[in-house]
């Protein structure tokens, strides 16, 4: 936001006060409102001080309240609730931001997978995340399987496992990326790869165990 210096010793005199919870009201009621919206907006406003009027009274004066009021503790300055709360939620928001993508084992898009029909766009999600239904070690956590064995080769079963290493999947994964394809080449696409394979070796539904036998 561009301060002009029209009457510049008094806008300096505003900015001091604000530091010292006195503020004016009758002068700021305006502008607090339009650093409101911005902020709710979330717009960072910083205040630049523009050369005018050089050479008149209240200059130098103006251009020290302007330092005194922005080299002053930040902390005690005033701020309105909606303000409070939008920078708040900014906040929020970066740290669930950083947050998904420290532990995101794929955190890059991959390409074509919002051209996935519904089924193929929430499995592609969830296998990126490495929680899928469609593994065992998933379906063992949470209780709806025995073990966490893959139920094509014996091995711990995992997202990983299953898109990479899975030894009875190698001709459907050569197929589409060759040989021995990393997690990271498998997830970067083209999406429709990914859910062909899952289809071709048959794991489109969740491997749950057998039901038991009924009672004699």
């Amino acid at each position: 936001m561009i301060m002009p210096e029209t009457r510049a010793e008094n806008t300096g005199r505003t900015l001091r006060n604000s530091n010292t919870h006195t503020m004016p009201p009758n002068r700021t009621t305006s502008f607090q409102k339009v650093l409101s919206t911005l902020a709710e907006n979330g717009t960072e406003t910083v205040l630049q001080w523009v050369p005018g009027h050089a050479g008149l009274d209240g200059n130098e004066t103006a251009d020290r309240l302007a330092g005194e009021a922005t080299a002053g503790d930040q902390d005690s300055a005033p701020i309105d609730l909606s303000s409070a709360r939008a920078a708040v939620t900014r906040h929020v928001r970066e740290l669930s931001r950083r947050k998904t993508t420290a532990a995101h084992p794929h955190p890059d898009p991959t390409p074509g997978h919002d051209s996935l029909a519904r089924w193929g766009s929430v499995t592609l999600s969830q296998l990126r995340t490495g929680t899928s239904p469609l593994t065992r070690d998933t379906l063992h956590k949470i209780g709806l399987a025995a073990d966490d064995k893959c139920p094509a080769c014996g091995e711990p079963d995992s997202v990983a496992h299953l898109l990479t290493d899975c030894p009875a999947y190698e001709a459907a994964r050569r197929r589409r990326w060759d040989v021995d394809p990393r997690l990271v080449d498998v997830l970067g696409g083209p999406a429709t790869k990914v859910v062909t394979f899952i289809e071709d070796v048959g794991r489109t539904e969740p491997p749950l165990d057998p039901p038991a036998p009924p009672h004699p």
